[in-house]
């Protein structure tokens, strides 16, 4: 009896570990789902539909917002 709740609870745990973690969304069409390497419908790049956690004390937000303003620029620039 033991031994089969002990088998039960290994196969819920394997079970368990299967199922992904995060979701995902296609650029190209916005679908969701649940692959990683690309969208089941129109086969184009997927990236994970969560934002990023948010911490108040950011040591990298600074940069961050540094990099985008530059990307910007050069965007600006190229479109001149």
């Amino acid at each position: 009896m033991k031994n089969l709740r002990k088998k039960e609870r290994q196969e819920k745990l394997e079970l368990g570990n299967k199922m992904p973690k995060r979701i995902y969304k296609c650029i190209s069409c916005g679908r969701y789902t649940l692959r990683q390497d690309k969208c089941p419908v129109c086969g184009g790049i997927v990236r994970v539909a969560h934002p990023p956690r948010f911490s108040p004390v950011d040591k990298y937000g600074k940069y961050r917002r540094e990099m985008r303003q530059l990307i910007e620029k050069i965007e600006v620039k190229k479109d001149v």
